[in-house]
């Protein structure tokens, strides 16, 4: 086993670590196997959660990495959840949102999601990280029950995250709030943030950016890739028309560059469909 994964880290060539990939999961096929990987089980995460450029590399990644999480025993899973969720930041998109679809399959959504809110992430070096998390907890509240989560909780974390100084985080935020005031009310969602916003000077534009959000039928969806579109679009700067509203202004106020998912383009629709999950929903 060790040996396997010694091989991935020096392949250059995308085949053979394909090659070698598809060999350490015909082996885990095996309980006895799985059950043998236990003392190497950080390096293998590691070499699982690594980046990666080619796109059939990552596909036999996250196929290890799914089947991996929904085999292990769960105190060793327990164990693991820091790693892999912050392996999955690191990455984003669909595979990140696949895995760590699997992960609350096997552990409670709720306890995923106030992870992806904490401090620890949402204060990480990166802003692309921190936009990967609230993406995730975007993911994850559309794919969950709301009965799973606790509003008010995610509502105080996402509100914290509408401050960033980024755009791109700013505008995860917003839709995370957006999707919180769809599976609660919106004046659940303004009745804390209100009280946010009485502790700072900028609070009457935050209050009003969320609830301009909140006024706007647009929410995120998750596409057939798994991964998520914002609902609400920023138009690019070739565009010959604009968009207002105070939560407009609350995103393009912050610094840097804003997602590509939150750019609009003359021939994009202007209301994509949610796909919020009833509450009946089973994990």
């Amino acid at each position: 086993m060790q040996n396997c994964l010694k091989t991935l880290y020096l392949f250059q060539d995308w085949r053979l670590r394909s090659r070698a990939l598809y060999k350490l999961e015909d082996a885990l096929r095996s309980t006895e196997n799985l059950a043998a990987v236990q003392p190497y089980l950080d390096s293998l995460l590691r070499t699982l959660l690594s980046s990666e450029r080619h796109p059939d590399v990552c596909e036999d990644k996250r196929r290890i990495l799914v089947n991996l999480i929904s085999r292990l025993p769960l105190e060793n899973l327990e164990n693991r959840t820091g790693q892999i969720v912050m392996g999955l930041c690191r990455q984003g998109g669909a595979t990140g949102n696949s895995v760590a679809k699997a992960l609350m399959q096997r552990l409670p959504p709720a306890a995923i999601v106030l992870r992806l809110l904490s401090d620890e992430f949402l204060s990480a070096r990166s802003s692309k990280f921190r936009e990967n998390a609230l993406q995730m907890v975007l993911y994850a509240l559309m794919t969950f029950p709301s009965t799973y989560f606790d509003v008010t909780t995610c509502v105080m974390r996402a509100t914290q995250a509408a401050i960033d100084p980024k755009k791109r985080v700013r505008q995860g935020a917003l839709d995370v709030l957006a999707v919180l005031g769809q599976i609660s009310s919106p004046k659940v969602v303004m009745d804390v943030v209100n009280g946010i916003a009485a502790t700072r000077t900028d609070g009457n534009a935050l209050s009003a950016a969320v609830k301009a959000r909140l006024s706007r039928k647009q929410l995120p969806m998750i596409r057939e890739d798994g991964s998520v579109q914002y609902g609400l679009k920023l138009p690019s700067p070739q565009a010959n028309f604009s968009i207002f509203g105070a939560d407009i202004e609350w995103i393009t106020s912050g610094v840097g560059s804003v997602s590509p998912t939150s750019l609009k383009k003359r021939s994009q629709k202007t209301q994509p469909q949610s796909n919020l999950p009833n509450d009946s929903g089973n994990r």
